[in-house]
């Protein structure tokens, strides 16, 4: 990809995606473009889960832990963003946060999980 593509390429995603002043490999700039190209249809306004259960072993013993995150395709200022929210139990202790994932950056990060969820056909 020449520089005046990878240009035109950030430019076309731009629009959609805030990029920043982030620096993009060619093929995060592809993942974006997916993104980009396919969100209205496959993720705007859709609610995505995933929860990992494992029993956790160390020195002070054993106990099962549950692990849900949860991702929700959102416009944020009318850009592309994901809302992230993570529920964890351990034995009966919880932890709950949430984020928005609204930069290239962090949606490149999570972009194998998001296009398993969203985008895969």
């Amino acid at each position: 990809m020449t520089n005046k593509e990878r240009k035109e390429l950030r430019n076309e995603i731009s629009q959609s995606i805030d990029l920043g002043k982030g620096r993009f490999k060619e093929n995060e700039l592809k993942q974006l473009k997916q993104v980009s190209d396919r969100f209205s249809g496959s993720a705007e306004g859709q609610t995505r889960s995933q929860t990992r259960r494992e029993t956790v072993k160390d020195p002070r013993g054993s106990w099962d832990s549950t692990k849900t995150v949860t991702y929700q395709g959102c416009r944020d200022n009318g850009r592309i963003a994901f809302k992230k929210s993570t529920y964890e139990n351990n034995d009966g202790e919880e932890f709950h946060s949430e984020e928005t994932l609204s930069t290239g950056r962090d949606i490149v990060d999570a972009f194998s999980t998001l296009f398993r969820l969203f985008f895969k056909e």
